[in-house]
């Protein structure tokens, strides 16, 4: 557990201060004290025990301790520390996956809601997110470009008004008019704007 936490960046002091580990070696301790000692002397050597934590937690550490065992031997590791690599966008995403595994291995197994085995799974799924790309977006149909014009068009006369009031466009309209007239191949290109006076 000690050399798990760190390959993540745990310091050994820490890690020996985490309440998993202060409660498995209690359980360790209490175990060798009992082992092979006659009825009377393994009551004295129970009464006597050491509890680093708490009873409920050295009796579900106890209890728990294959199961622990088996996930922390399957867990891939590898993933985690691809992790802690991980830059850019995703990196505050990352690093808080690496705050949550640390803290479920610090903790008592009895105060961590699922146990450990289904944390690690969840942060594995977690983990394989972070280090799968983006899909990226699909791109839409390619639209064929637009057919050229043969007729090259030449430019008459421009021109631009702003702020037409009524009387005025009329005016202009009809000299476009008169143009337009004058001349059956010749086109107008319109660009307008209404506005609102401010009062």
């Amino acid at each position: 557990m000690q050399l798990v936490l760190k390959n993540l960046n745990v310091s050994e002091d820490e890690a020996a201060r985490a309440d998993r580990v202060k409660t498995a070696k209690a359980v360790r301790v209490l175990l060798l004290s009992c082992d092979g000692k006659e009825p009377t002397k393994l009551v004295a050597a129970i009464a006597q025990a050491k509890l680093e934590t708490n009873a409920t937690a050295m009796g579900r550490s106890l209890k728990s301790a294959k199961s622990v065992l088996e996930s922390l031997k399957a867990t891939r590791w590898d993933l985690f520390l691809a992790v802690s690599a991980i830059q850019g966008e995703r990196a505050a995403d990352a690093q808080k996956l690496i705050q949550d595994v640390v803290t479920w291995l610090k903790t008592d197994e009895q105060a961590l809601a699922g146990g450990l085995a289904a944390k690690l799974s969840d942060g594995e799924g977690r983990a394989i997110k972070l280090l799968t790309p983006p899909t990226p977006p699909k791109p839409g149909p390619i639209k064929p470009d637009p057919k050229p014009d043969p007729k090259r068009w030449s430019v008459i006369g421009s021109g631009q008004n702003e702020r037409l009031s009524s009387k005025d466009w009329s005016t202009t309209a009809q000299e476009l008019h008169q143009k337009l007239e004058g001349n059956p191949r010749y086109r107008l290109t319109i660009d307008w704007t209404i506005e609102e006076e401010p009062q």
